[in-house]
């Protein structure tokens, strides 16, 4: 009779001559260095206004052009249907950010022959190509109803920066200059802040221009300069009713040696321009979240560099940090021993959730606005990411991870004893798993300065065998805000020979 493939599977003979279905895959071997080619990472889930879709970001490695590639991908929340490609596999595209009524899509996308790197699709039928918006030059937020898009740019770069490079040319306010700038190969610097790790040789100052907030309507036209001078604005948020914008803005920007930065809150009212400050006794305030009742601004506050984060909320109307103008700001997780990040709010406005990480996971937490205990969401042995509500606040979206698994995306039910059993929705890293050999991370402790107990992870070597003696490599990394954890970390993986 004739065999069929049924994999994996491979043709082998009985003792009569007829074939029988033999396994033919190859046992799982070690994590190489060529394996991490094939992983797949999985980021920023963004779940649709309805709650029925998530808009996620799929990253590659293109190994023979020596660099990552981008894609935005969606799926059903309820996983009735697998994840399917929502952008052109031929170019980059992240950032994916819905509009309040989940007709467009806007994402980021770097296209040969374009200026601008932003774009939009139409979510509804018949769907259709990309297209831009006219008078969107960076990643949007849309305004509660839909019809305004605002986001922080740099502004156009000036012809003489695109005819003269700023790599080879001398700074127009250096004093000393080659004497023949045709042979001079040099560089003059007039500031202090030339080289930056990762980056290497960064643009002169006086060549770098600060970020503004600008307003386009929903179908395009002439953006309106909403900020302007010396400082940058950043990280925006729109208040529900779309009349005022919470924005940063730090006064150190333009120092030469900024040894503390000091990122402090503004709010900004559309109708008439007039900004004013968010007064706080904190020395730096980031990531500030408009609550959906428009009272209050949740954001992470801090009393300076190397100092502990934590979750606080000012009232949108306050004028002051000691309780003028709209009543005093709550420190909801000064007495927390953790270091929150990203909060976002629940759709009554009642609740305020943020990551941290505990004891090499990342999980959600949430706090009451108006102050009490910190109760943690989701648990495991995992790191999770980018979790977002849906809209209706019953159903959380994340991607996670841990020492055996790359990143697959996941919706877990809320209710008011945190999240429940989840659902994976994806299955990006299936086939890689079954072909390589993943090893749990045992943990142990151990007393360090002061007495200070660390947990520390072993991850035995491929081929381990117990009585015997093994190369040991010690991994360790700076701080003290950051650490290894549970995550499937391509760069921890090592091969031992026995």
């Amino acid at each position: 009779m004739n065999a069929r493939w049924l994999p994996p599977v491979a043709i082998g003979l009985l003792s009569a001559g007829q074939p029988i279905c033999l396994s033919a895959q190859s046992p799982p071997h070690p994590f190489q260095a060529t394996d991490y080619y094939r992983l797949t990472t999985l980021s920023d889930p963004r779940v649709s206004p309805d709650g029925r879709r998530i808009a996620f970001v799929v990253s590659t490695v293109v190994e023979d052009k020596d660099r990552r590639h981008s894609e935005i991908w969606t799926v059903p929340t309820d996983g009735s249907a697998p994840a399917f490609r929502y952008t052109s596999p031929a170019t980059e595209a992240s950032n994916p950010v819905w509009s309040p009524d989940g007709s467009l899509l806007a994402f980021t996308s770097k296209r040969e022959g374009f200026d601008d790197d932003v774009w939009f699709l139409r979510t509804t039928a018949p769907g259709g190509e990309a297209f831009q918006v006219p008078g969107v030059h960076a990643t949007p937020l849309f305004s509660g109803d839909g019809k305004w898009l605002l986001y922080s740019w740099r502004g156009p770069e000036p012809d003489s920066l695109k005819k003269d490079s700023w790599r080879t040319r001398v700074s127009p306010s250096a004093i000393t200059r080659g004497p023949d700038p045709k042979r001079f190969d040099g560089r003059v610097y007039t500031s202090l802040p030339f080289l930056e790790d990762e980056r290497g040789l960064v643009p002169p100052r006086e060549t770098r221009r600060p970020s503004h907030l600008y307003l386009v309507p929903r179908g395009g036209g002439e953006p309106k300069q909403l900020t302007s001078g010396d400082l940058s604005q950043r990280a925006p948020d729109w208040s529900p009713d779309g009349r005022a914008i919470v924005f940063l803005q730090d006064s150190t920007d333009t120092s030469e040696v900024r040894d503390q930065v000091r990122p402090q809150l503004y709010v900004l009212t559309v109708a008439d321009g007039a900004v004013r400050r968010l007064a706080t006794p904190y020395v730096e305030n980031v990531e500030p979240a408009w609550s959906p009742d428009g009272n209050s601004i949740a954001f992470i506050c801090s009393k300076g560099r190397g100092a502990e984060n934590d979750v606080c909320v000012v009232p949108a109307a306050s004028g002051g940090g000691g309780g003028g103008g709209g009543g005093a700001i709550r420190n909801l997780t000064g007495a927390w021993d953790l270091d929150p990040a990203s909060p976002f709010w629940s759709a009554d406005s009642k609740t305020v959730y943020f990551r941290a990480e505990t004891r090499g996971n990342i999980h959600l937490f949430s706090a009451p606005a108006a102050g009490g205990n910190v109760r943690q969401i989701t648990t495991g042995e995992r790191q999770l990411g980018g979790p977002a509500l849906t809209r209706d606040g019953k159903w959380l979206a994340y991607t996670a991870s841990d020492v055996t698994h790359p990143t697959e995306l996941f919706v877990a039910p809320v209710g008011s004893a945190g999240a429940g059993a989840d659902k994976r929705l994806t299955s990006f890293n299936d086939s890689l798993l079954t072909q390589v050999a993943t090893i749990a991370a045992d943990t142990f402790w151990f007393t360090s300065v002061g007495g200070l107990r660390i947990e520390a992870f072993l991850m035995r070597p491929h081929g381990y065998r117990g009585g015997r003696s093994h190369p040991l490599i010690l991994y360790i990394h700076g701080g003290p805000h950051s650490n290894y954890g549970n995550v499937f970390f391509a760069g921890g993986w090592r091969t031992t020979k026995t």
